[in-house]
């Protein structure tokens, strides 16, 4: 029995979503640039769709998000092109660890909290809860 909402606070779970362990499971961090993209949907209706690009390289590491998004009042589009760094940690049996730094700037200071998942809920840009 689920319990009743009370808030109309937005929960991670209805925002779009992308993590660190997808992007491990395909392979992106292997030391190269890659590019992909990822796909939302709803009840079978898309509501959404971003390209990104995921250098592993030296010490540029980073994640380039390129989607454009569309206002629901409007209808006006905005084209958005913006990058995350990427860090790592060892893992304790080998390997690498594979973080976001977060990018969001709150207050005019920039988060780079180290999370394995990044959001996107009512604003423009992917950042950490």
């Amino acid at each position: 029995m689920g319990r009743y909402s009370y808030s109309n606070r937005r929960t991670v779970e209805d925002c779009k979503t992308i993590t660190t362990m997808f992007l491990n499971e395909h392979n992106y961090f292997d030391g190269d640039v890659r590019r992909g993209g990822m796909n939302w949907s709803r009840n079978g209706e898309e509501t959404g769709s971003i390209g990104y690009e995921v250098s592993t390289i030296g010490s540029n590491e980073y994640i380039r998000f390129q989607y454009t998004q569309t206002d629901r009042n409007t209808d006006e589009k905005t084209k958005l092109d913006y990058k995350a760094r990427l860090t790592w940690t060892p893992c304790n049996f080998g390997g690498r660890r594979w973080w976001f730094v977060c990018p969001l700037v709150i207050d005019g200071r920039t988060c780079n909290r180290r999370v394995s998942s990044l959001h996107l809920a009512s604003g423009k840009y992917f950042g950490c809860r």
